[in-house]
């Protein structure tokens, strides 16, 4: 009987001197980050313009079709209008925006998360 209370003894007094360790190095990984990785708090997000959204992607998608041994002489310019005619109904173009619009807003809002920064 002496030797399991003798056991209990050395188990609770181990356990508490690992928590009490580890409680102290976590507090010192607080410390070091806040010391060492100190942001603003104010960092807001800012979305670009939509057509300078729409104007990369189509340049992106043109290099993506072209062969890569084509090289344009001089500066590139892309104009960014609307289409005409798409043979969609409003309906649909609003929805299609409503998923891409939402798409952007839970890409920021996981970025945020992360505090990643574009």
């Amino acid at each position: 009987m002496e030797n399991i209370e003798y056991i209990i003894q050395v188990m609770v007094i181990g356990f508490s001197g690992v928590m009490a360790i580890l409680f102290v190095l976590y507090g010192i990984l607080i410390i070091f980050s806040r010391i060492f990785n100190h942001k603003e708090k104010n960092n807001t997000l800012e979305i670009p313009d939509q057509r300078l959204i729409a104007a990369i992607t189509a340049a992106v998608y043109q290099y993506l079709l072209t062969n890569n041994n084509y090289i344009v002489p001089g500066d590139v310019s892309i104009a960014v209008q609307p289409s005409r005619n798409t043979g969609s109904s409003r309906w649909q173009l609003m929805g299609r925006k409503m998923l891409l619009d939402s798409k952007l807003e839970l890409t920021n809002i996981r970025r945020k998360k992360h505090h990643e920064s574009i």
